[in-house]
């Protein structure tokens, strides 16, 4: 609301916040942001009580932000990065890039000096512990973890948006450009990266080191689908992400006190504003390719010469920054991170041209066991990793041909260290290709605008590890005795699948021998048909992770999580090899089975659900578990594992198509047993079916299932003539859906 009244003026804002804010006043400090969200982040209501202020002089607001201060979290040093500070909030990534600025924020009202610098020492505690890396962020795999802070581990994307917009409003609070450099880094090179160069689709987490971009959940506690690309799942990503690019356009020209104007973030733009003593409007046209280009053009439109002082950012990384007038250099001081001024009379087409060097540069992450990374302007580089596009159907199965879902596998070699000196790095990289960005999206392997050239060697103990990530860094230089190759580094944020922390390869005494990453040791693997037939079920034991899984040597499953699969379609009648091995493993595991038909006799399903594409799924939390529960753990129902199924959470419903033959459904649904000790899980299952006209029809209604009490239901109904589809529905019972894990399983049609 505030940005659309900064665009339009509409007084309806300010008379809505107005009665909202005196609404806030009213409520009695009991209640007053007692909420987990609320609480830790009052420093964006705190922002908007400030902005209203600016507006409108109105003595209520001042006494209201001074309420809020006394009852947020206020984010002091004691209490960032503690998991005992209200309900974990101060170590959740999203919270922390919001609440880490709350003290500077106070500071414009209360003004004491220890209230600006609790910004930075915040800043500098988080990254010092967790943002070890490049691109901007740190690691908070929903939170922040003790240990995992090796650059695999990534940052949920509300989290990028949430650091770029707490930088921007640090650099208009504070005037540092320390904070406009910082939002740069994460806007350029983690941002880009969290979504599809499309912008249809993102990932919950973008890392520095990303290889492989699978459905099932790679992170230590972490929910399934979290890697992929997805245009629905995790909707508060979907819909905070949205506000990157603008709140970023927003920030580009900022005015200053003494009535000039910043360019404080670098993009072709166009401004008009009141300046100068009087007032004056002037329009500045900015041109340029900034952040592949070194060079910015801007142009000065004003109806008569106005006086007024232009504000140009100088980043840390730039050295030897020129600027010219009309054509003639200006002899001024243009020190790393500063701001250039021209204070002059500005007349109409005045041009006004900034050259940034952008030499190449090695960060060493020291606390990252000396890995690099390579760097040339704001632009952190990666390598670039031959990329497989695989369309799924989402994890809530939402996804369709106009809104797609992707995994993203690697094509080629990842593991690769460079061989760099980092004090020169030109002696090793070269720029080959640096042309103009006109492409529609520079953010994209195949359009970016910087390619350098490296020397690198492969270190071929450096390998996935069981839970399908690149395996945690070991100490640089790492001895490999390949041979020397040239590699392609591209943006960072042109990357969907990545390398930008390098270990530094080695081939001399002061080398490192890598350790093989800990593949999981598949034991005990056993083939099973429970239904005296087909589908094959395969269990074994060893660390949960992610196994490639073979018959006969065909892979029929390259990344599978867990400890069983089950192989709905095995050949019948032929005796099959399986095979099964862990990524990043270096044994396998084999057994040997006869396939037999599904045996008609049983009272299992003839046609398994776990056959069937459904005509729809829609669930209420979570994924659609195929094959799992909605939590992403095994179906389990009473104890027993199941191995072919559908997880759902109320309120959910999938929906079958249905054949001719098939003249009865069964089917066994009740609440998981990952919330049995729950006890406020209820459902209520019911089986609809529906003729090819919509004419719907109830064929059987559980009793409310409840944890802790009666869990399970079986169903066993006969279709009417004519059923065109059959709807598979849980209802929450009526007492919210809290814990309602829903799971179908034996389900399927019988020709009986």
């Amino acid at each position: 609301m505030q940005s659309y009244y900064e665009a339009t003026g509409d007084q309806r804002v300010i008379d809505l916040l107005t009665k909202y804010f005196r609404w806030q006043l009213t409520i009695p400090d009991k209640d007053f942001l007692k909420g987990n969200w609320s609480y830790c982040r009052g420093a964006d209501n705190m922002a908007g009580v400030h902005w209203l202020y600016n507006r409108t002089g109105e003595d209520f607001l001042l006494k209201l932000a001074e309420r809020m201060w006394r009852n947020m979290l206020q984010w002091r040093e004691d209490e960032v990065l503690q998991p005992n500070v209200a309900f974990q909030s101060a170590i959740h990534g999203v919270n922390i890039a919001q609440g880490f600025r709350t003290s500077t924020g106070w500071w414009m009202q209360a003004g004491k000096p220890e209230l600006l610098d609790a910004a930075y020492r915040n800043y500098d505690k988080i990254y010092n512990q967790f943002g070890q890396m490049p691109g901007g962020m740190f690691a908070a795999c929903e939170q922040v973890h003790p240990g995992q802070d090796d650059p695999r581990y990534g940052a949920e994307s509300c989290s990028i948006v949430e650091l770029m917009n707490s930088c921007e409003i640090l650099t208009r609070t504070t005037g540092d450009p320390l904070w406009a450099e910082r939002c740069e880094d994460a806007a350029l090179n983690s941002y880009p990266a969290s979504q599809t160069s499309d912008l249809k689709a993102l990932h919950y987490f973008t890392a520095p080191n990303m290889v492989l971009l699978e459905s099932q959940s790679q992170y230590p506690n972490a929910f399934p689908n979290q890697l992929t690309f997805d245009p629905h799942y995790f909707r508060c990503c979907q819909h905070n992400v949205a506000h990157g690019w603008p709140y970023y356009a927003e920030n580009l020209w900022l005015a200053t006190a003494d009535n000039g104007l910043c360019a404080s973030l670098y993009s072709a733009s166009k401004v008009t504003a009141k300046v100068g003593a009087e007032g004056a409007e002037v329009t500045i046209a900015e041109q340029t390719d900034y952040p592949f280009g070194e060079q910015i053009a801007f142009t000065v439109s004003a109806a008569k010469s106005v006086s007024f002082p232009l504000y140009l950012r100088i980043p840390g990384w730039c050295k030897g920054a020129k600027v010219a007038v009309n054509g003639r250099n200006v002899e001024t001081r243009t020190d790393p991170r500063s701001y250039l001024v021209i204070a002059r009379a500005w007349s109409n087409g005045d041009k006004v041209t900034l050259t940034l060097p952008m030499e190449l540069g090695v960060r060493v992450w020291a606390k990252n066991k000396n890995a690099v990374s390579v760097d040339r302007g704001p632009l952190s580089f990666a390598l670039k990793i031959g990329e497989e596009w695989k369309r799924f159907e989402g994890c809530d199965k939402l996804a369709t041909e106009q809104w797609p879902a992707y995994k993203v596998f690697p094509t080629t070699a990842w593991n690769y260290g460079l061989v760099i000196d980092p004090a020169n790095p030109g002696a090793s990289i070269q720029v080959v290709a640096q042309r103009p960005s006109d492409a529609q999206q520079p953010f994209a392997p195949e359009h970016a605008p910087v390619v350098l050239k490296a020397k690198a060697r492969k270190i071929t103990a450096w390998t996935l590890d069981y839970r399908g990530l690149a395996a945690v860094l070991q100490k640089s230089p790492a001895f490999t005795a390949e041979p020397l190759e040239t590699v392609t580094l591209i943006p960072m944020g042109s990357a969907r699948l990545r390398i930008s922390a390098f270990p530094v390869a080695g081939t001399g005494p002061d080398a490192h021998l890598w350790t093989p990453a800990e593949g999981m040791v598949i034991t005990d693997l056993r083939a099973t048909m429970e239904n005296g037939g087909e589908p094959v079920v395969l269990t074994w034991k060893g660390s949960m992770g992610f196994c490639e899984i073979r018959r006969d040597g065909t892979v029929i499953s390259a990344s599978h999580p867990g400890l069983t699969y089950a192989d709905v379609e095995p050949p019948v009648g032929k005796t099959c090899t399986y095979t099964v091995k862990a990524l990043g493993g270096l044994t396998a595991a084999t057994v040997r089975i006869a396939v037999k038909a599904f045996d008609p006799k049983s009272s299992l399903p003839e046609v398994n659900i776990a056959k069937l594409k459904p005509l729809s799924v829609t669930t209420g939390w979570g994924g659609v578990g195929d094959g799992k529960s909605a939590g992403g753990g095994p179906l389990t129902l009473s104890g027993k594992i199941y191995y072919t199924g559908l997880g759902l959470h109320a309120k959910a419903e999938a929906v079958y198509a249905c054949q001719p033959e098939w003249k009865r459904f069964v089917a066994t649904a009740g609440i998981d047993d990952a919330v049995r000790h729950r006890e406020i899980g209820s459902i209520v299952c019911q089986i609809i079916a529906e003729d090819a006209v919509g004419k719907q029809q109830m064929l059987a209604k559980s009793p409310v299932l409840k944890s802790g009490q009666q869990m399970e239901y079986h169903f066993d109904v006969r279709l009417p003539a004519g059923t065109a589809k059959l709807r598979l529905v849980v209802d929450d019972a009526g007492d919210g859906s809290n814990c309602d894990h829903a799971d179908w399983v034996n389900a399927g049609f019988r020709k009986d």
